[in-house]
């Protein structure tokens, strides 16, 4: 629930004076309660009107004064009436008494409520009632749009009534309606990058004087009586920071950060190691929000409103978030695709696409590979990435670290050349090479405080010192003697007239759409990898020839005459070699891409989708892996006569080892996820596969050990050559081990063996995505 809204400055007073509530329920005494609080009706004995009805809720509803307009918002189970219609959230209309019911339609008890001075009952509202809510300054508004007696359809359309020219708005967007005076309802019509109202996602809400309507980066409100409004952004601030800071434990690595800064300005954040230069960035971008304070993007706060302005905000990590492998035309494409709403034409994603490579001097390198370019030039790939969806706020970290001077020029020529066409551009940086550059410095000390807020020209002689060397040195020192004695720029000026709240998850793509995506970026990954797809295409063929150096008289089907010890040989040899394809080919895939997930997550990827298109991938490559080396692997090989469920025994080893490297796959995944480096992953296969060569059961007995049978439970092998002895029937088989329990040849036993190890691939899947969602980085307070 939004707050209760700032009445505009020097009338609180007033409006408490003039608008008081009044309460009267079935008849009873009048109640009067003053405009300074929250009025709540229920049957809980702490609320401010107490009602004994068994219809009414504990809570049932509430009145709030927003603006100078009581509002009565619906909290129950059973519903608050007006009329015959329920409703969910209502202005009050100054001066005219308002019936409610409360609970049930026909027996519920009667609120009689109305705002204003008691003698007004039946009067004529006042001028003053009857203004026009005031939700910004007047100077914001830039059009008005009146109803015209049917809902206001809004989108990028021109057959819209609101035309937002924006590619993050869908073509048609949503609806704004009148339901009643003081009332509007917003409809969203399925905008891939949300509708939102107070920070809130919506699909269907009320909106009302005072309340925030943010479509794409476009702002609007209604004001009551019957217009839209469209605001424009914050002409003094695009980016302000208020008293920031951030606690580990009992140390404070940033302190009471405040400073704001003009649309298209280029600032530098410097300081020594330690300053507490990237847990600044991380609380500007809201990836680690701060434990005190406010940051504001575009006066809007940035913490409880995260979703509704994350599309405002390009961050460029240290760490390029780029495929290497494909060409820099397709990496961009697949980024607009994915970022950009569906109903965006590929013509019109493609013309962005070429926009950006033309604004950032890219256009020959189009068709080379990412890992072609240079230093400086995979930077300002990375900075296309981000002005797909064109940001009015840009970070970078460190853009030019291990960049030798010329390109440190290069790449801070191109920044102040997109803060001077009107972004606000905000580096982290420890070279000082090219600050003139910039519009302004931010100047850390160590212990995180601000040591100096003001251009770069004036840096120098703030500390007295003869060149850059001078003054990290002073910064290096604590920042006591520093602080308040730096320049900074006024007070945020913030939108606190408009309601504020906490938002869930963020509206994206659709699932289907994503995952389709993702699996086809996947497969041009894989094709313009050279070295991935020669391994996954060989290693089938490199397993059979193992399989095929077993002995020659080594077979599956069961000869009268001495124990065949060969046949748990060859079949333990099938089941590790599917688990090692399966493991192999997905234990990178996912630490591998982190930096790249969790940007894209940030920007609107379903993680169910991402981990969806992984898993479809795998799924494809381990069915043909699998045939492959079921078919090479027992070329010459002596079979039984059938399967235990099919007529051909061939078939079902080949259904048995593709289940068997997915589920492997599945594993591999998970431990790519708990990875927390793409080096660690080699060393994790190898002890999984040794693992699962002991756990497999073929190669000695796991009976009479407990823990092992319990380890044994998570192995793929174990399953999968349990499935396999069942097909052959590897009981009759008279080798040296103890008969297995899950051998039994009965269909009965396949299928349990199989269905432990699907639903074994199934757990794996469960817990990679509880991991995914575990690194998800939204803004919260710590503690």
């Amino acid at each position: 629930m939004p707050p209760a809204r700032r009445p505009l400055p020097g009338t609180d007073k007033i409006l408490a004076m003039a608008m008081p509530l009044y309460v009267t329920v079935s008849g009873a005494d009048q109640l009067m309660f003053p405009g300074d609080g929250r009025v709540v009706v229920g049957r809980d004995p702490h609320c401010t009107v107490v009602l004994g009805d068994n219809g009414v809720s504990r809570e049932h509803c509430h009145f709030e004064l927003r603006g100078h307009q009581w509002t009565v918002v619906d909290t129950s189970r059973n519903g608050t009436y007006l009329g015959s219609e329920r409703i969910t959230a209502l202005a009050l209309r100054p001066g005219i008494p308002t019936v409610l019911r409360l609970g049930n339609l026909d027996a519920g008890p009667v609120l009689t409520v109305h705002a204003g001075d008691a003698g007004d009952e039946g009067a004529e509202p006042t001028s003053l009632a009857m203004a026009p809510i005031a939700v910004a300054a007047p100077e914001s508004v830039r059009e008005q749009y009146p109803f015209p007696g049917r809902p206001l359809t809004i989108g990028r359309q021109p057959d819209n009534d609101v035309i937002v020219d924006d590619l993050l708005v869908s073509r048609y967007h949503a609806t704004v309606a009148v339901a009643q005076p003081g009332v509007a309802v917003v409809t969203d019509l399925g905008g891939r990058n949300g509708t939102f109202v107070n920070g809130h996602p919506v699909h269907r809400s009320s909106l009302l004087p005072g309340d925030r309507l943010t479509i794409g980066r476009s702002t609007f409100s209604f004001d009551g009586i019957g217009a839209l409004r469209e605001h424009g952004e914050a002409p003094e601030t695009s980016l302000a920071a208020q008293n920031l800071t951030v606690r580990y434990g009992e140390t404070r690595v940033i302190s009471d950060i405040t400073f704001s800064v003009p649309p298209g300005s280029l600032i530098a954040i410097i300081g020594p190691s330690g300053a507490g230069k990237s847990t600044l960035l991380r609380a500007l971008t809201g990836a680690r929000a701060a434990d005190e304070g406010h940051v504001y993007v575009d006066g809007i706060d940035l913490y409880p409103s995260y979703d509704e302005v994350r599309h405002r905000i390009g961050l460029v990590p240290q760490e390029d978030v780029l495929h290497d492998q494909l060409q820099l035309v397709q990496a961009l494409r697949y980024a607009a695709a994915l970022r950009l709403p569906d109903d965006v034409p590929s013509s019109v994603r493609d013309q962005r696409v070429d926009e950006v490579l033309t604004q950032l001097d890219l256009t020959k390198q189009r068709d080379l590979p990412i890992h072609r370019l240079s230093g400086g030039q995979r930077k300002r790939a990375s900075v296309a990435m981000e002005l797909l969806t064109e940001p009015s706020l840009l970070y970078l970290d460190e853009p030019t670290s291990g960049l030798d001077p010329l390109l440190d020029r290069e790449v801070m020529r191109q920044l102040r050349s997109l803060a001077d066409r009107g972004r606000t551009v905000v580096v982290v940086t420890h070279s000082t090479l090219h600050l003139d550059a910039c519009h302004n410095v931010l100047a850390l000390a160590r212990g995180g405080r601000v040591a100096y807020f003001g251009p770069p020209a004036g840096l120098l002689d703030h500390f007295g010192a003869r060149d850059y060397a001078d003054a990290f040195s002073a910064l290096s020192e604590e920042a006591t003697e520093w602080a308040g004695l730096h320049s900074l720029t006024a007070q945020p000026k913030t939108r606190e007239r408009f309601g504020q709240a906490a938002s869930p998850a963020p509206p994206k793509q659709g699932m289907l759409r994503q995952t389709g995506l993702l699996m086809h970026r996947a497969t041009t990954l894989l094709l313009a990898d050279r070295r991935q797809w020669m391994m996954l295409v060989g290693l089938p063929f490199v397993l059979a020839a193992v399989v095929q150096t077993a002995p020659p008289e080594a077979s599956l089907r069961w000869e009268p005459g001495p124990p065949q010890t060969g046949a748990a040989t060859l079949l333990v040899i099938l089941v590790l070699g599917a688990a090692f394809m399966g493991m192999a080919g997905s234990i990178r895939e996912l630490v591998a891409e982190r930096p790249i997930y969790q940007r894209e997550w940030a920007i609107g990827l379903r993680s169910g989708a991402y981990l969806g298109s992984k898993i479809a991938v795998s799924a494809i490559i381990c069915v043909l892996q699998a045939i492959v080396l079921g078919l090479l692997g027992l070329l010459g090989r002596d079979l039984p006569a059938s399967g235990v469920l099919l007529a051909s025994p061939r078939l079902e080893l080949i259904v048995v080892l593709a289940l068997t490297a997915f589920t492997a796959a599945m594993a591999g995944l998970l431990a790519s996820a708990l990875a927390q480096r793409a080096e660690h992953t080699m060393s994790i296969l190898v002890v999984a596969i040794m693992a699962q060569l002991v756990l497999s059961g073929g190669l000695y007995s796991i009976g009479g050990r407990p823990w092992l049978q319990a380890l044994a439970l998570f192995s793929p092998t174990r399953w999968g050559f349990a499935s396999g002895a069942v097909t052959v029937d590897l009981r009759t088989f008279h080798i040296l081990l103890p008969a297995d329990g899950l051998w039994t040849y009965t269909v009965g036993a396949w299928w349990f063996a199989m269905g432990a190890l699907a639903t074994l691939g199934l757990a794996y899947i469960v817990a990679t995505r509880i991991i995914l969602r575990l690194q998800e980085q939204r803004p919260k307070r710590k503690g």
